[in-house]
């Protein structure tokens, strides 16, 4: 009893002190609770462009941006490593980590390209907060598609 009144007070006077007791992620952050949401986004290939060109360019396109930690060729899968980032919240003044990846995979048939990515966000004493960032989001299907597709949907 005594070590949970000590720390509800501890909490409660850290609450205080900052003046907030919710996390403010980056403006970019989306919070999705359901990850398997975030869903893979399709890009159709140039007309002629074939699978072994079309494997390079995405290698390279990704590659100057992002360490790619995952890379399967036969599979036709791609996977960033994860990017991180810290601070300190602006919300709760404690430390965060804010990190963020992508994926590429194409069709078995190798005419469409799907991408994805992911972010997270986490606080320590707050948990981990999964979803997207809206930017980066944004930047690699610009990236992708403009150098290897004809359309995004």
């Amino acid at each position: 009893m005594r070590k949970a009144r000590a720390r509800f007070m501890i909490v409660t006077v850290a609450a205080l002190v900052t003046g907030c007791t919710t996390t403010m992620p980056p403006s970019t952050f989306v919070h999705i609770q359901d990850t398997t949401k975030t869903g893979w986004k399709s890009i159709e290939l140039r007309e002629g462009l074939e699978y072994e060109q079309a494997w390079q360019i995405l290698v390279d396109t990704v590659a100057i941006k992002y360490d790619i930690e995952t890379m399967d060729k036969d599979g036709g899968y791609l996977r960033s490593a994860w990017q991180y980032m810290s601070g300190r919240d602006r919300g709760v003044g404690q430390v965060y980590t804010y990190g963020r990846r992508l994926a590429c995979k194409f069709s078995p048939d190798r005419k469409l390209l799907q991408v994805k990515t992911e972010a997270y966000y986490e606080v320590m004493h707050y948990g981990t907060v999964r979803g997207l960032d809206s930017a980066f989001n944004q930047d690699v299907f610009a990236a992708i598609s403009g150098k290897l597709g004809r359309t995004t949907r």
